[in-house]
């Protein structure tokens, strides 16, 4: 997670990483679920990508808890702070999403919309697969 987020003042994530290709699919399986994107407003985008963000930190943070020895600290006698801020961060992820609606939305799609979303695979399986240099050999141009 450290090289995914390397500079919180530009608050971005490089979308070419694993990390921001992830991000990117929960987005689109949050907007699929609610309609499409189309249907969203811009405030339900930024609650979804406030929820996707939560979870990246809550998997990560799930992640750290369960390498450690014990979640709980022998000395106070309680569980690691972290588990409180953990099970926080899962319950603000839950009140985000009840503000999305918990029930899949399906989108309508009109008998135009379908055509061409037909039209658009048949041309993509038809495109011819990429050619190489077609000199049989490695990069350098030696066989």
């Amino acid at each position: 997670m450290k090289n995914a987020i390397r500079v919180l003042g530009r608050r971005t994530i490089d979308m070419r990483t694993a990390t921001g290709k992830w991000l990117t699919a929960r987005c689109e399986e949050y907007a699929r679920d609610l309609g499409g994107d189309e249907a969203l407003s811009q405030q339900q985008r930024t609650v979804i990508r406030l929820v996707v963000f939560d979870e990246l930190v809550l998997q990560s943070g799930q992640a750290w808890l369960m390498r450690q020895d014990a979640l709980v600290s022998a000395r106070r006698r309680a569980f690691l702070p972290v588990v409180r801020e953990l099970t926080a961060l899962g319950e603000s992820i839950a009140r985000k999403l009840s503000m999305l609606g918990l029930e899949k939305k399906v989108r309508e799609v009109t008998l135009d919309d379908w055509l061409e979303q037909r039209a658009a695979e048949k041309a993509k399986d038809q495109e011819p697969p990429p050619v190489g240099d077609g000199g049989g050999g490695d990069a350098d141009g030696d066989s």
